[in-house]
């Protein structure tokens, strides 16, 4: 599986789930696990009952193999958690600015 350095999104899957993601190059794996640790910590501060010893379960890092010999392995830091994206994701991208192009597609 290979993906895409330094890309993030959310997708609509096909059966209406939701999908968030952050791909990184192998090098700035580190880049994802404290990201992870920050949206854990955030979630836990958003209460609903949250058990960090759960977190694992819907938010992940996937290492993904390199397609062709001059790219780097990545890392994907994803969930599909319908929960984790609406009660979490959502609120805490709503209160940033995005001065780019994705943050204009974040507001459509």
């Amino acid at each position: 599986m290979g993906f895409v350095e330094g890309e993030g999104s959310f997708h609509v899957e096909r059966d209406l789930g939701l999908r968030f993601s952050i791909a990184q190059s192998s090098i700035d794996l580190r880049v994802l696990e404290v990201i992870q640790e920050f949206l854990i910590k955030l979630a836990e501060k958003q209460g609903y009952g949250f058990n960090p010893q759960d977190s694992g379960r819907f938010l992940g890092i996937d290492l993904g193999k390199a397609r062709k010999s001059q790219h780097r392995d990545s890392g994907l830091l994803r969930t599909s958690n319908n929960w984790f994206i609406g009660s979490v994701l959502i609120p805490f991208f709503d209160l940033l600015v995005f001065n780019s192009k994705k943050g204009k597609d974040y507001l459509d």
